[in-house]
């Protein structure tokens, strides 16, 4: 169980590395954009100069934004829990109840399915 919950804590901080990076680029991208809005403010630059690098910023952290928010659902469905003893060992009792409520056949069948999973 350790490797289990050691696999879901490393897939879940990937994640949470690749929004860290994508935070700072959007971060970027918006002081970029408002020195571009700076510059424009006192005359600088005319605004034809600078319109097409606004847009393109614009562009930018908007797709930055949507990767943030693909991330955060992809999170929210990975959700991360730590899988516990408890739970694993009841999960195992149930499974060895129904094995022994049931007759040759279906216990066959189960092992059958089972390795043919797992092994097969």
């Amino acid at each position: 169980m350790k490797l289990v919950n050691e696999d879901l804590h490393s897939a879940s901080a990937g994640l949470s590395d690749r929004m860290q990076i994508i935070e700072v680029e959007l971060t970027d991208t918006h002081a970029r954009l408002s020195r571009l809005y700076d510059a424009w403010k006192p005359g600088k630059l005319v605004l034809e100069e600078l319109a097409p690098r606004i847009k393109e910023l614009k562009t930018r952290g908007d797709d930055l934004s949507k990767a943030i928010l693909q991330i955060e659902a992809e999170m929210i469905t990975c959700g991360v829990q730590d899988v516990k003893l408890a739970t694993v060992q009841a999960y195992a009792s149930d499974l060895r109840n129904i094995l022994e409520e049931s007759d040759f056949i279906d216990r066959k069948a189960f092992s059958t399915l089972f390795y043919k999973e797992d092994f097969g």
